[in-house]
């Protein structure tokens, strides 16, 4: 593994030129979805707000708590399995979190060893509906949950989740899985209807799609967002979400990126990591220079920087601390 102390003499950009602005990212089924969340609090008894641990602070949407927060919450922190966290830290992060009205606050993951965050949440989920006030739903047997927050951060993975393991088997249906999940933004687009996710008690949730917070949404948090697949990077431009990347990993001293690529040593230079991903996995583009009269070969810079993207997000290129970028 490359190590800081090493690389600790090489010089690293001190500041990044951020655009003036970007491409705005507000698909038309998530400025309907805003309406639509409000309306289905009547069925719901506890709200799950899930985010990325790689930013427990940036980004996430104002209008869930102002709009929404009359109903006892959860904040889960997805994906923790890709950050770098001591206790401590952590410790510092929920209490910052719940200060801001947040009643639990818990890092999970839910990618393939789920179970452990799972009984976390089942046991959080047990916890604020016994003690949560129902109002209207008094009456009903079955407790109802909803999970909100922005693209690509679990929220279907969670349910599956669930579901795999409280429900799977006790019910006739014998059913696992049952929500489309996956690795980049926009995949769930309409309220789903409510899923069982466990027996007792009987807990049923509500899956909605990723919303994001127009308000907060500046130039900065969408580099930021996009470097974690939350919007699509396209919006900003693959080559400067990748430079952005790169200047963030460079100034937390986090080289991995050289094991991992085949580098001998860190560089500043987007183009110049680019090109050498681009050339050592076949990503090339050939054509003719009329006016050189032969063929040329370069790198295909937009493919080479999603793979780039892709390779951080899987942490194929380590954990990260909180807050890196």
């Amino acid at each position: 593994m490359a190590s800081s102390s090493s690389h600790s003499l090489t010089k690293f950009r001190q500041s990044f030129p951020f655009p003036t602005r970007v491409g705005s990212w507000f698909p038309s089924h998530m400025r309907t979805s805003l309406y639509k969340l409000e309306s289905q609090l009547p069925k719901v008894d506890c709200l799950i707000e899930i985010h990325d641990a790689r930013l427990p602070f940036v980004g996430r949407n104002a209008m869930f708590m102002e709009r929404l927060g009359i109903r006892p919450n959860i904040l889960v922190l997805n994906k923790a399995d890709l950050v770098d966290i001591r206790p401590d830290e952590m410790e510092n992060i929920i209490y910052r979190l719940q200060n801001e009205g947040y009643e639990d606050v818990l890092f999970t993951n839910f990618g393939k060893n789920y179970k452990p965050s799972a009984l976390s949440l089942l046991n959080a989920l047990r916890n604020v509906l016994s003690t949560g006030e129902r109002y209207h739903r008094r009456n009903h047997k079955e407790f109802g949950v909803m999970l909100m927050g922005l693209p690509n951060t679990g929220k279907s993975s969670l349910i599956n989740a669930l579901r795999s393991t409280y429900v799977a088997g006790k019910l006739p249906d014998k059913t696992g899985r049952c929500l489309k999940a996956g690795d980049e933004p926009g995949i769930t687009r309409e309220i789903h209807f409510p899923v069982q996710i466990s027996v007792d008690p009987k807990i049923v949730a509500i899956d909605t799609p990723g919303v994001i917070g127009t308000k907060s949404m500046d130039v900065e948090t969408s580099f930021k967002l996009a470097a974690c697949g939350i919007v699509k990077p396209n919006r900003v431009g693959e080559v400067e979400v990748a430079d952005f990347l790169l200047y963030s990993l460079n100034r937390r001293k986090q080289f991995q990126y050289v094991e991992r690529f085949g580098l001998t040593e860190p560089t500043d230079q987007i183009v110049e990591l680019l090109d050498h991903i681009a050339f050592s996995r076949n990503m090339v583009i050939s054509y003719r220079d009329r006016q050189q009269g032969r063929w040329v070969v370069r790198g295909a810079l937009d493919q080479a920087a999603n793979h780039l993207l892709g390779e951080f997000r899987k942490g194929n290129m380590g954990r990260i601390p909180p807050e890196t970028f």
